[in-house]
């Protein structure tokens, strides 16, 4: 598979209540807005490949999550809460008032469905790639997880590292298995930088490792899901190993009942990483679901 031309133009910074975001942009600012949120791990910039299906009718803005890729990390601790007060400041200083397009791929999938029902007039219609919420968490596991972040809290965290460019690649490998390989050559150093001795490491700050003392309560997600107004598009790859996360329910007919409007979409030969495993398949499918004037 050959990889479309695929570099977004404009790398911008912006001051965002404690951190400043990296932005990535593509596409004519004139043009209506299409934001693009990443999963854990990964960078507004791995949207590249799915960009020249976008950006003849969107202009692409595709963020750094705090602490990730090349956006700074805040002084105190990560909360969820704080990547949804992130992109409502992003949106009023890029966007005004003007209503926006949303996707979001894995955990930015899940900021992005919570958003658009925290704020649904800001937001036109939504596409979520593998980014349905996540599995209930039981109160009896809370005593067990807030014992493991307290003893985090005296250790340091470390970011992972590799011996080789060939590593790292075959790392990426592992993640997308059906990507191209230009493809994940084009990601290496996206997604790690060249540190001493000839090392790869993450682009991110290692504090995202420590555990997470708060159980996910899915009741709420499904309360803020509820006032979601947008057209919504659900996307999955066919051969991703994302669902064996969950062991309480099926996430797409879960989040289906709760939306029933929303259209339902896999990708063939696809992964959990599926805009690099078929970026021109999703692409297509996401330009088609926003130009859409029915699906309004």
């Amino acid at each position: 598979m050959k990889v479309a031309s695929a570099q977004f133009p404009r790398l911008t910074r912006h001051a965002v209540r404690d951190v400043e975001l990296a932005v990535w942009s593509g596409g004519d600012p004139a043009k209506p807005p299409l934001v693009l949120l990443h999963g854990w791990g990964d960078t507004g910039a791995s949207f590249q490949f799915i960009a020249p299906f976008l950006s003849d009718h969107f202009h692409l803005i595709a963020p750094d999550l705090r602490g990730f890729g090349h956006s700074s990390a805040p002084v105190g601790e990560y909360w969820f809460p704080d990547y949804l007060a992130d992109l409502d400041a992003l949106l009023h200083k890029l966007c005004g008032e003007r209503q926006c397009d949303l996707v979001g791929h894995s955990m930015g999938g899940n900021i992005a469905g919570l958003f658009a029902g925290l704020r649904p007039a800001r937001i036109r219609r939504l596409a979520l790639l593998e980014g349905f919420g996540l599995d209930t968490t039981s109160p009896g596991t809370a005593p067990e997880r807030y014992r493991t972040w307290l003893d985090a809290q005296s250790g340091t965290s470390r970011l992972r590292e590799f011996s080789s460019r060939s590593a790292l690649q075959e790392h990426l490998r592992r993640l997308a298995p059906f990507a191209a390989e230009e493809t994940l050559e084009a990601l290496c150093p996206l997604w790690a930088e060249l540190s001493g001795e000839e090392r790869w490491q993450l682009r991110m700050d290692p504090r995202h490792r420590k555990p997470n003392p708060v159980l996910y309560r899915r009741a709420e997600a499904i309360a803020c899901w509820q006032e979601i107004s947008a057209p919504v598009l659900l996307v999955m790859g066919n051969r991703s190993d994302w669902p064996r996360h969950f062991v309480n329910l099926d996430p797409v007919s879960a989040l289906t009942a709760i939306l029933p409007a929303a259209r339902v979409e896999s990708i063939e030969e696809a992964g959990h990483m599926l805009h690099w495993d078929q970026p021109e398949r999703l692409g297509r499918l996401l330009c088609e679901f926003f130009i859409d004037t029915e699906a309004a």
